[in-house]
């Protein structure tokens, strides 16, 4: 499947765009503006590694980061299923603690598992696209052609499982640049962040990671979580014990007003 033409301009326009700034660098440093140059140089980057790498930027694309502040909820998001060992463990304390969350699923594992997808959904769970392969170590640099690979291609494994095409988008490492938007704009998706992270994916010690989250668990976040880690499921226990003391319900991911940086 290709992209639509309306999705090839707009990734067009913004090479273009990244084109003339290049163009607008080397012509100042051809004409001896070398400080002049190395200052517009320095900008452009700036903002492009700004707009990539820090998930909650909006310079690239709208992106939601929380519920409205008067919200009496959280949202629970776990990323990188689904996975043998720990979605099964996910949903059962889910179930027992009367818990709602978005998984977000990255197309080649949701293809390996499509009955664990399935057993998501059929709980009363969200799910949404977390690109296909989970490219997090180059998902800044990914071109257009690869970027629409990776968004399209998790939302097409997604639809053929549940027959439903996903709303919500989360990035790999929650990074962006110019060629995401455009897919999403002609997939129907929207982007969304979080609001508060403890690093679950890297670290392995809970204590460490809940004195991490515990600030920014408050009306109208969105949580952070991944699965498929040695902590998973005793992390999620910890997190939903930490709600019911707060007394914070947890709420499906519906569309909010985009943050803006």
């Amino acid at each position: 499947m290709m992209p639509p033409i309306t999705t090839i301009r707009a990734q067009r326009l913004r090479l273009t765009l990244l084109g003339i700034a290049v163009a607008l660098s080397l012509s100042l440093l051809a004409s001896g503006m070398k400080s002049e140059a190395v200052w517009f140089s320095g900008s452009c980057w700036l903002i492009y590694l700004l707009g990539t790498l820090r998930p909650t930027c909006s310079w690239f694309g709208p992106v939601a980061t929380s519920l409205p502040p008067d919200a009496p909820a959280v949202v629970l998001t776990i990323d990188d299923g689904p996975d043998l060992q720990t979605t099964p463990a996910l949903l059962a304390l889910l179930r027992e603690h009367q818990a709602t969350a978005v998984f977000f699923l990255i197309g080649e594992r949701a293809q390996k598992h499509p009955e664990l997808v399935k057993a998501i959904v059929n709980a009363g769970h969200q799910i949404g696209n977390h690109s296909l392969t989970h490219p997090s170590g180059r998902f800044w640099m990914v071109g257009p052609q690869m970027m629409w690979r990776e968004i399209a291609g998790c939302q097409e494994v997604l639809k053929s499982i549940t027959g439903s095409s996903p709303q919500w988008y989360r990035s790999p490492v929650g990074h962006s640049n110019p060629f995401v938007q455009p897919v999403l704009t002609a997939l129907g998706l929207r982007r969304v962040a979080w609001s508060a992270r403890g690093f679950d994916a890297v670290k392995v010690d809970i204590e460490q990671v809940l004195q991490i989250l515990r600030p920014d668990i408050k009306p109208g976040a969105i949580i952070l979580l991944h699965e498929a880690t040695t902590i998973a499921a005793p992390l999620l226990k910890r997190v939903l014990q930490e709600l019911a003391a707060r007394g914070l319900k947890t709420s499906p991911l519906v569309e909010t007003p985009a943050k803006k940086v």
